[in-house]
């Protein structure tokens, strides 16, 4: 199963991120991080991922969404055009 994973990190962080990732035996598929220079909400950000995600990867069938920033999970659960796209979408809050 391919894992992508979505973080409010900026992108100055990606070697340090992905080493942490790799200590901690998670594999994945694509580490989505925050632009350099951007300010965008935590909502912005990961809700622009998610549409860049389904843009990539348009047969996707299944996505779990685990999240912690439960107005994050709002808008991924509100957005009826990206879920549209993608198969089953489950939004899992996590605290």
């Amino acid at each position: 199963v391919p894992v992508y994973i979505f973080t409010a990190r900026s992108e100055a962080l990606r070697f340090d991120t992905e080493d942490w990732l790799y200590a901690q035996g998670i594999d994945f598929k694509k580490l989505y991080m925050r632009p350099l220079g951007s300010n965008d909400t935590a909502v912005k950000l990961k809700t622009n991922m998610f549409k860049q995600l389904i843009d990539e990867v348009p047969n996707i069938d299944r996505i779990i969404f685990f999240e912690d920033n439960p107005a994050v999970c709002t808008a991924v659960k509100r957005n009826i055009d990206i879920n549209a796209k993608a198969g089953e979408v489950f939004v899992c809050e996590v605290l």
